[in-house]
């Protein structure tokens, strides 16, 4: 079963993207702030995180490099890949 993480502080973003990724077997979580993405993966990895490329507290590639950095020492228990989004309507 997929286990996505959706990292956006945007309702509608959450829901948008929920859409376009939403099917039956798919595990979807929503890290509401870039600062929640590494705990969730901590917690439990994520075959992907989609991430908003403008979350308030800590951009999108912020968390992509946090991530890739964790990962690379080791305290992530492999690489995840990550998707950043421009969410401009």
């Amino acid at each position: 079963m997929p286990d996505l993480l959706i990292a956006t502080d945007s309702p509608a973003v959450f829901a948008e993207v929920c859409a376009a990724v939403e099917e039956p077997g798919t595990s979807i979580r929503w890290a509401r702030s870039g600062r929640a993405v590494l705990p969730a993966l901590q917690q439990r990895i994520a075959d992907l995180v989609i991430t908003d490329l403008q979350i308030g507290s800590m951009g999108g590639l912020a968390v992509a490099m946090q991530t890739t950095l964790e990962a690379a020492a080791g305290r992530l228990e492999k690489p995840v890949p990550m998707l950043v989004l421009l969410d401009r309507w």
